[in-house]
């Protein structure tokens, strides 16, 4: 479904502790770093196998529940046509596919409630989980592995800024130092040229004793 193991099992926890389709609480929370409420719809559909999902909304959901049970529905439905036509579905690139007409609000407030007595938790059995710090720690991983990762990011940023500001800082020291040849007069830019000329011989007459010296004392 596009996601880890680690992010596919927090999504799922998050899905049982905050309610099917409240994306912006598991924004709020950053449950999964880097996704937003596009993600979870086709994480969702890809994983419980069904294109629909409004008959879902709200439930604190038990998805392993509800893909196994779509698994064995798509297995009926292949093997018997006649049976899908009866109840509107279409089984397309292995996922259930409503073709029967949009439901009315009556009919998707009962198929709420069918989907929570099968597959919803009780509000007792959601509290329960608020307060297992196991099923916590293991809803937040994700995040914490994001907020890893993030940090890791800030901190090659913070050493790519800093190196860019002493990169800038050079090149502007370079630049000054042109503007002010520039601004010379041409007399004195060619005295200052000679005057380098002159240092730059220096420079290699003391280097070529050097190394002159520095072959006798390995001759020796």
């Amino acid at each position: 479904v596009g996601l880890s193991d680690v992010d596919l099992q927090s999504f799922k926890n998050g899905v049982k502790l905050f309610g099917f389709g409240r994306w912006t609480k598991l924004n709020h929370v950053g449950l999964l770093p880097g996704r937003g409420t596009a993600d979870y719809v086709e994480i969702s559909q890809r994983f419980l196998k069904q294109q629909s999902l409004s008959a879902l909304a709200g439930l604190h959901l038990d998805m392993d529940k509800l893909r196994a049970h779509n698994e064995e529905l798509i297995r009926e439905l292949q093997e018997s046509p006649d049976k899908a036509r009866i109840m509107g579905l279409l089984v397309r690139n292995g996922v259930l596919v409503n073709v029967g007409g949009q439901l009315t609000t009556e009919e998707k407030l009962q198929r709420i409630k069918a989907n929570q007595e099968r597959f919803g938790l009780t509000p007792a059995e959601v509290t329960q989980l608020a307060r297992d710090q196991d099923f916590l720690d293991q809803t937040f991983r994700a995040k914490q592995r994001g907020l890893k990762v993030r940090e890791k990011d800030l901190k090659a940023q913070q050493r790519f800024i800093k190196s860019r500001r002493e990169a800038l800082w050079q090149d502007a020291e370079l630049a000054q130092q042109q503007q002010r040849w520039a601004q010379l007069p041409k007399s004195e830019l060619t005295t200052l040229l000679n005057q380098k000329r002159e240092q730059l011989q220096v420079l290699k007459q003391q280097y070529f004793q050097w190394l002159d010296g520095h072959s006798r004392t390995l001759k020796q």
